[in-house]
């Protein structure tokens, strides 16, 4: 496994390497998961993208603190711990862990996620 860039918001490119097998016939991209306060379920590329802008969108800084990255059989596996703070309120600084799990072929098809949600730092 290998660990993401620093700083970065993105999945390391090689996890994204197409797989060998059967694709899904939708082209549309599947969310799921398990964060406070709930399960949620989202069906789209925009769907998914507005739930991330939601949660690390914004002027806050951003810091990734520790990642994991690589394969589980065929699916891909990615794990992160960020730090979150407004810039002018450093010890209002939060931190998650979240634990992705995802299928794909020339593009994410699926992915679950697993979040602890937001801790304070402190």
């Amino acid at each position: 496994m290998r660990a993401a860039e620093p700083g970065s918001r993105r999945l390391p490119v090689d996890c994204l390497i197409p797989l060998p097998g059967p694709r899904r016939s939708s082209a549309d991209p599947i969310s799921r998961g398990l964060i406070p306060p709930g399960p949620f379920d989202t069906t789209g590329a925009e769907a998914a993208n507005v739930g991330f802008e939601h949660w690390f969108g914004g002027a806050d800084t951003f810091e990734l603190l520790d990642t994991i990255a690589g394969r589980i059989g065929a699916t891909l596996y990615l794990g992160r711990r960020i730090r979150m703070c407004p810039k002018d309120s450093p010890d209002a600084a939060r931190i998650a862990e979240q634990h992705f799990f995802a299928t794909a072929g020339n593009r994410i098809e699926s992915i679950d996620l697993l979040c602890s949600g937001w801790n304070a730092e402190h």
